[in-house]
């Protein structure tokens, strides 16, 4: 007979705390001395465990700390420290219980919660050498912050850079920040052109020959003329502008035609005629007398480029050499200065 009321052998409880029962036992009419038998309740060990709010693709460290010490912990991911460290992809809970004393505790939930990195875009931007360029990055969940290579913190960055140049820059939202995002500024170069020297003229050498330039191949060229050549012919005294343009970049120059009306010198007294002219290489001069005189070719600039000397009807000039455009041949003869205007093609 127990002290629960149970008759059998052997009785189950679940004391709540150490508790003793006793049984006695009957037999022949006779009754034993009573036995005590006691239930020794060892109280559940206490356990905690921490929680964690980490950015997508971060590592988590969640932390148990259960009592009495020297138990054992048990994790739903298999781990048996009082940590682990696990990188979840989307938040997740991890179950985690501790034994001490042969006992194991209630199970505990420490749930590591991912935020989602923010988005980020930018652009790219070409400009000319010399020019500002703008790039802009966008970024998303709203009221985040940039960080920009160069140091800049708004959403737009602008810069003159001198030759092609890559900026990168990240967004934080919400503690997290975003994947490194590349603006590239494709620096274009500038071309250059060289219109000439400013020339003065005699009017009876109208017109005259511009010749413009470029060390870059592929360029346009526009006149204030409207006109698309490199060359053009004018016939009046003026500034004439040229502009060159590669893959939408530009420069320009200028040239000043002055016209002398060259007054006191005689014309072709002396019978003379050049021809071809315009020329490509030779240059004849044939006179319908006798003629004895200096020659000069000389630049629109006013330099000599050529000095030759004729005694006779008949004279070869070799121009080959003199770049194209348009030249002065000056014929001096005693007090007789006679003009031409020549053309080298």
């Amino acid at each position: 007979a127990w002290s629960t009321g149970g008759t059998g052998s052997s009785v189950t409880v679940t004391p709540t705390a150490t508790t003793p029962y006793t049984v006695t036992y009957t037999a022949n009419g006779c009754s034993s001395t009573a036995a005590t038998s006691t239930v020794t309740v060892n109280a559940l060990p206490t356990l905690t465990s921490t929680n964690q709010t980490v950015c997508a693709g971060s590592p988590a460290t969640v932390v148990a700390t259960g009592s009495p010490a020297g138990g054992t912990y048990a994790w739903s991911t298999g781990g048996t420290g009082s940590s682990v460290t696990v990188t979840p992809t989307a938040t997740t809970p991890y179950t985690v219980t501790y034994t001490a004393n042969g006992c194991s505790s209630t199970a505990a939930t420490s749930t590591v919660t991912v935020n989602a990195l923010p988005t980020l875009t930018s652009t790219n931007q070409t400009v000319c050498a010399g020019s500002p360029a703008t790039v802009v990055a966008t970024g998303s969940p709203a009221g985040g912050t940039y960080a920009w290579s160069n140091g800049g913190t708004n959403s737009s960055n602008t810069i003159t850079p001198s030759a092609t140049t890559q900026y990168t820059v990240s967004y934080t939202a919400n503690g997290c920040t975003s994947t490194v995002s590349t603006s590239t500024v494709t620096v274009d170069a500038v071309p250059t052109v060289n219109a000439g020297l400013d020339t003065t003229v005699c009017a009876n050498a109208l017109p005259v020959v511009l010749s413009a330039s470029s060390p870059n191949s592929g360029v346009t060229y526009q006149w204030n003329t409207s006109e698309t050549t490199p060359q053009i012919s004018v016939s009046a005294a003026g500034t004439y502008t040229v502009q060159v343009t590669l893959n939408g970049c530009s420069s320009s120059d200028a040239v000043v035609v002055t016209v002398d009306p060259c007054s006191g010198i005689v014309e072709n007294t002396m019978g003379i005629s050049l021809y071809p002219n315009p020329t490509t290489g030779k240059l004849n001069i044939v006179s319908d007398q006798q003629v004895a005189a200096t020659i000069e070719v000389i630049s629109l600039d006013g330099k000599v480029v050529l000095n030759e000397t004729i005694n006779g009807t008949t004279k070869v000039l070799d121009v080959s050499s003199l770049t194209v455009g348009t030249y002065m041949l000056r014929m001096n003869e005693a007090s007789n200065v006679t003009i031409f205007r020549v053309i080298k093609q």
